[in-house]
């Protein structure tokens, strides 16, 4: 049924399905999913560390842009993380996440990851449900997303590692 769903986007259909591969010290800077899909992911090996952050906050609050091109992820989980989790508790949540453990990020919250060995291995997968289909549709086809889900197929195509 899933499939079913997303395929009704066509041509717009963000990418949805990655596979990672990470070193030790990598990982994903703070960063929300694709127009408004969820996400499982299956980690099949290494262990790494999420930091789930609730989708009431801003981007500001987040952090996002706090980490500069070049600089290590681990710098905000280090320098970053904490304040955000004084300002807002309750709304912080840090998973470690080992071999062989499946994590659902519910659509809207903000994560980022930090791969903790030397090999880290996952897959993901975004999804979007009947109930969130209709807001995800009217983001994609909103002049700015189309833009946005075009810069998301080029880098995605670009590369081959995620991590």
């Amino acid at each position: 049924m899933v499939r079913a769903i997303m395929s009704l986007m066509g041509d717009a259909r963000p990418p949805y399905r990655w596979w990672a591969l990470g070193a030790a010290g990598s990982g994903v800077d703070v960063h929300r999913d694709p127009v408004n899909t969820h996400a499982w992911n299956l980690l099949a090996a290494g262990c790494k560390r999420w930091a789930l952050l609730h989708p009431s906050l801003s981007e500001e609050e987040t952090g996002e842009d706090s980490v500069h091109d070049g600089e290590a992820t681990v710098s905000w989980f280090i320098n970053v993380l904490p304040g955000i989790a004084a300002r807002h508790p309750g709304k912080v949540l840090v998973v470690d996440a080992p071999a062989d453990s499946l994590l659902y990020l519910p659509s809207g919250w903000w994560h980022a990851t930090w791969n903790l060995e030397a090999v880290n291995v996952a897959v993901t997968h975004n999804f979007v449900t009947w109930e969130g289909f209709c807001s995800c549709w009217a983001r994609i086809c909103a002049p700015d997303a189309r833009a946005a889900v075009d810069d998301v197929h080029e880098v995605c195509e670009a590369s081959h590692v995620l991590e």
